[in-house]
């Protein structure tokens, strides 16, 4: 195995480990965000009042960002597990409108 040379080893060992990275840490949650807007789907289509479940929403992100302060700024985006209160108001705005 090693009678190749070993120079293969430090091309392929970076590679596995962005693969690793992509397979434990983004793809989980992508499917995680993509989960959360399905439920929100389903709530708007369930409510009768859409505007309150936005009101509600809009709610949450001031105490989100009251008692989170400055790290919700520094968070990485793909690091969440789901989608900012922003992005969910948006998502059900742009989905009412259809």
């Amino acid at each position: 195995m090693l009678g190749f040379g070993w120079w293969h080893y430090i091309i392929i060992f970076p590679i596995g480990v962005v693969f690793l990275i992509l397979l434990t840490e983004w793809l989980p949650n992508k499917i995680s965000k993509m989960f959360e807007h399905q439920a929100d789907e389903y709530a708007v289509r369930q409510l009768e009042d859409k505007e309150l479940y936005i009101q509600t929403l809009m709610k949450l992100n001031r105490i989100s960002e009251k008692e989170d302060g400055e790290l919700d700024s520094k968070r990485k985006e793909w690091k969440e597990t789901h989608p900012s209160f922003q992005k969910r108001i948006k998502f059900i705005k742009d989905l009412t409108r259809t």
